[in-house]
């Protein structure tokens, strides 16, 4: 069957059809409703099911650009760092990728590194503006532990894709200009073109594919989801986001993303990925996971987050009071991630979530974070079902 129509049959049954049943913070029990825009008392929660074409055609998915030469094989289980020339950070100069090969497995997870954001004087001071290979740390904890058992993926390939483009790895625009901070190159969509196009080639027999990355990294997986389901097509792609939350304008703030948009250039990159699936540039945090699961129902998806992440309040506190700045109160950082839930909920989305009752920012890159539980369910645990193809939703 033609991809086009496994889209269209796979769609048309996950349109919404009216009833959602989930469990709310505190244990309450939400009701469920064939209304379109709900609201969970307990909480304070507010999601609203889109109305999605189901005769939306998507293109075929195909490498967007020429593949280039494998990488080097390096040494069974140890990091190797490649350098990229043609690859930019903010301040001009180019980085690299580090592969750690196993032949233990043919499949491959494709990490995205952590470290802030660039988008004002403040944010960009304390943003990498460049990574070589002095600057790249072997990652050997977390998920990137080969000796965890109850690691997924501990015998699959890695690659680590570091972060120096300030633009949670998904703008494209050479010349962006922050006051206070100068002249910057957002290039990390860009960037990822050039790792992709060496990185697909490497590992043309893999079964499936982890697209995975925590805080920058994890709002960049997301961002980026089809540009890399397209790159690897027709390996499947999971998608999963540590600690980079999609949500809604009344957490992030319709001002904040517009300021996103406008300097690192998603009109360039990633929303001409998602076309009309994301109409607005100042929300398009959650349509960029529903265009995810529209355009690949069969691939998966999650997101890790801390059920009042300290850090990524702070990130999206900069969009309080219309984007003066201010301070987003932990009940309104939650009720975010369950009208994040709801929504994939309602849309049948097969994206899950999984909350952890704390104020933590990234669980996956350490082997305390990594070996957390929630309600009986352990994270290792709940990813392994996301990769064996079962969504679920845990915590509060």
């Amino acid at each position: 069957m033609p991809l086009e129509a496994k889209i269209l049959s796979m769609k048309q049954r996950r349109l919404l059809s009216g009833a959602l049943t989930w469990i709310a913070a505190l244990g309450a029990a939400a009701c469920s409703s064939s209304h379109d825009s709900r609201r969970d008392a307990a909480v304070d929660v507010v999601y609203t099911a889109v109305d999605h074409n189901a005769d939306t055609m998507y293109p075929e998915a195909g490498p967007p650009g020429p593949l280039g030469t494998p990488l080097p094989a390096g040494g069974e289980g140890q990091w190797t760092w490649v350098d990229f020339p043609d690859t930019r950070c903010r301040d001009g100069s180019s980085t690299g990728l580090a592969i750690n090969p196993s032949t233990a497995s043919p499949n491959v997870m494709v990490f995205l590194d952590q470290g802030g954001a660039c988008f004002n004087a403040d944010t960009c001071a304390f943003n990498l503006s460049a990574f070589g290979a002095d600057s790249f740390v072997p990652q050997v904890q977390g998920i990137f532990n080969r000796d965890d058992p109850d690691n997924p993926v501990r015998t699959w390939s890695f690659v680590f894709i570091p972060y120096c483009s300030g633009d949670v790895h998904a703008g494209n625009r050479s010349d962006g200009f922050v006051d206070g901070g100068g002249g910057q190159q957002f290039l990390g969509y860009s960037n990822l073109d050039a790792f992709l196009s060496r990185i697909v080639p490497t590992f043309a027999g893999a079964r499936q594919v982890l697209f995975a990355g925590s805080s920058a990294g994890g709002f960049g997986v997301l961002l980026n989801s089809d540009h890399v389901a397209r790159w690897f097509a027709p390996i499947p792609v999971t998608v999963l986001s540590d600690s980079g939350p999609p949500m809604p304008n009344s957490v992030a703030a319709p001002c904040l993303e517009q300021t996103w948009h406008d300097l690192w250039g998603f009109d360039r990159g990633a929303m001409l990925d998602c076309g009309l699936d994301c109409p607005s540039a100042s929300d398009y945090m959650i349509d960029f996971v529903l265009h995810f699961g529209w355009r690949y129902p069969s691939y998966r998806g999650g997101l890790i987050s801390s059920a009042q992440d300290a850090t990524i309040s702070v990130f999206l506190g900069f969009g309080e009071n219309g984007c003066a700045g201010g301070t987003l109160a932990p009940a309104d950082y939650q009720a975010g991630l369950l009208a994040f839930r709801g929504q994939v909920q309602v849309q049948g989305t097969p994206f899950g979530t999984y909350y952890i009752p704390s104020t933590q920012h990234i669980w996956l890159m350490s082997d305390s974070g990594f070996a957390t539980s929630v309600n009986g369910v352990a994270l290792k645990q709940w990813l392994a079902d996301l990769l064996g193809g079962t969504v679920s939703h845990v915590g509060p």
